[in-house]
């Protein structure tokens, strides 16, 4: 990352994971398709991997599956759980990047 130790960093507002960020918010539950579809240019793998970065920090949780498990046309269904105006960069728990690979928060 540029700039300065120290500085603040602020994610672009236009980049896929704010828009992302944007729907998960408006909708509190939500599916993978649900922050894909409606945004151009947004690739579902990387939402895949945005969604699991939130899940492992805390700040989504899985709620539950849409349909039977396993099945044709299920998918799971997440809820937003720690609700913030800005896109999460870092874990409130642990205070590392979101894309750190385990959070070091409560157990």
């Amino acid at each position: 990352m540029s700039g300065k130790p120290g500085m603040k960093h602020t994610p672009n507002q236009n980049s896929g994971r704010a828009r992302m960020w944007k729907v998960i918010r408006r909708r509190m539950v939500f599916t993978l398709d649900d922050i894909v579809i409606p945004l151009d240019g947004v690739n579902s793998n990387n939402a895949v991997k945005f969604v699991q970065n939130l899940v492992r920090h805390g700040i989504v949780r899985f709620d539950r599956w849409n349909g039977t498990e396993g099945q044709r046309g299920s998918c799971k269904v997440y809820r937003l759980i720690n609700n913030t105006p800005q896109q999460p960069t870092h874990c409130p728990t642990c205070k590392q990047p979101i894309t750190a690979k385990q959070c070091r928060g409560e157990a």
